[in-house]
């Protein structure tokens, strides 16, 4: 590591990681992986609030079958929005199964607003709901440089798109020792800890 920024950032990122594991690993699950494998500590993170076990598997129930639209290529757009709102009311409630991974929620992403995050050059707003039909109570980010506004119901109503916090997330990668993203299989779950923003936030 010859920038001494990055030993810097690497060093911030460590002491977070070891002073509050469970805060850390909501917000970056990914590198949080990374740190585990280089510097192992025991933990015990999930920690669910506000769903029932009953609520918690319907979701996950009714999640999975859109899934499997995904996989098959043949999802709607609203299917895919009622996807999305499984997936925050899971991250909001800490309990988003770890096989649901980056490229999955990216996918979902892509399905409700028609191209892929990665492809927006500017920030950009994009309305599922008029205000009429429900107002932002909740604010979740479904991987990083993609955030959600939710209404009381977590019913979507807006998907913003950060096109520099997209671009970021490989960056973050290479701090901790990757060059590419071989961690697909995690969700990236936040919205952007270095910052120390909430995950979830009335509007």
């Amino acid at each position: 590591m010859k920038d001494p920024r990055e030993k810097q950032i690497l060093e911030m990122l460590l002491s977070r990681y070891r002073a509050d594991q469970k805060s850390f690993r909501s917000f970056l699950p990914e590198v949080a992986q990374l740190l585990d494998a280089k510097y192992p500590l025991s933990h015990s993170y999930k920690s669910p609030f506000g769903l029932t076990e009953r609520e918690r598997a319907h979701r996950e129930m009714a999640l999975r079958r859109i899934l499997q639209k995904l996989a098959e290529d043949s999802l709607s757009q609203e299917e895919a929005v009622k996807g999305v709102e499984h997936c925050a009311a899971l991250i909001q409630d800490d309990s988003l199964p770890e096989d649901v991974g980056y490229q999955t929620l990216v996918g979902l992403a892509k399905a409700v607003i028609g191209k892929s995050p990665g492809s927006f050059k500017s920030r950009t707003a994009i309305t599922v709901k008029s205000p009429s039909e429900g107002d932002a109570f909740h604010r979740i980010s479904l991987v990083r440089g993609v955030d959600l506004a939710l209404d009381r119901n977590m019913g979507l109503v807006s998907v913003t798109i950060a096109p520099g916090k997209v671009k970021e997330r490989r960056k973050l990668l290479s701090f901790v020792g990757t060059g590419r993203d071989t961690a697909k299989d995690v969700a990236l779950r936040h919205d952007d800890y270095l910052a120390e923003r909430g995950s979830h936030a009335p509007a």
